[in-house]
This record gives structure tokens, sequence and C-alpha cells, in this order.
């Protein structure tokens, strides 16, 4: 049998130290500051608004525990055992 041979993609590059990385960062550390700047400025809002940050996180913990428990039960539909199926399906009801 003949050795397969890989080929590189040209889309992978080789790998950077940390110096290129750093300076790659220096290099937009404008967009660091005004992506602060915009946490700073929903904290405060959130901050004066105490109630509806509350709900407004409730609500989005919610969603995301009802599209974790959805996953959870298809990937218990798909297990070839019993054993896995019910665990993981009550795991997603109960998540859900």
């Amino acid at each position: 049998m003949a050795p397969v041979e890989l080929h590189r993609s040209s889309a992978l590059k080789p790998h950077m130290g940390l110096g290129s990385s750093v300076s790659r960062l220096r290099a937009r550390w404008v967009s660091f500051a005004a992506l602060g700047a915009a946490f700073i400025l929903c904290g405060t809002i959130a901050f004066g608004s105490l109630v509806s940050a509350t709900v407004a996180s409730v609500w989005m913990n919610g969603i995301m525990m009802m599209v974790a428990g959805i996953a959870e039960t298809a990937m218990g539909l798909h297990m070839k055992d019993w054993g896995r199926l019910v665990l993981l399906c009550a795991a997603g009801v109960l998540i859900g």
C-alpha cells in the first residue's frame, strides 16, 4: 500500500509566536477600547434599570436552558442503547 500524502491547505498559516500575536493585538487597541466603552455604557444602563435587566437576564437564561434541553433530548434520541437514551432524554426534559 502506497503512503498517503497529505497536502497542507493554503488557508492554514504557520505557527505564529507570542510576539507577533501581541503586535497584532496592539494594532487593534482602538477596537478593544471601543468595546470596553460599549460594555461600560451597557452596564451603566443596566444598573439604572435593575428590574428590566433582571427580567431580561432571566428570560435569556430560560431560553438558553430550553435550547439545551431540546439539544439534550435530540442527542438522547440518537443513542443506540436504552440506558443512554433514557438518561439523556430524562436530562433533556428536566433541563428544558
